[in-house]
């Protein structure tokens, strides 16, 4: 999705007003650039997500009411092999940064 999407719904039309101004715009993807390039590099999340998956792991595990598998949260969660997962947080981190830093894929 790009970061501009839908920016004339008038669902809203706060987000609508201020980014039709040229310099919020501007701003505005300085700052959705700055996010791709720092918080979506997976070597400063990933240390992050690891960090977290082992703190929330045995609640997880122990979760009789969870829609997927501990096993599935483990796929998802994984630092490692990203492009045999079909969805994980670090392919997601990965495709979405190369995404958003180079929207025409040159």
């Amino acid at each position: 999705m790009e970061p501009l999407v839908d920016i004339d719904n008038e669902r809203m039309p706060l987000r609508s007003r201020l980014l039709a101004v040229p310099e919020l715009r501007e701003r505005y993807l300085e700052y959705v650039k700055a996010i791709a390039t720092n918080s979506l590099d997976w070597q400063e999340l990933g240390p992050v997500v690891d960090g977290y998956r082992g703190l929330i792991s045995p609640v997880v595990k122990q979760d009789t009411r969870m829609s997927n598998s501990f096993e599935a949260f483990n796929q998802a969660t994984r630092s490692d092999r990203i492009d045999e997962q079909p969805m994980s947080l670090h392919k997601f981190a990965v495709e979405r940064r190369k995404f958003l830093l180079d929207p025409k894929g040159e």
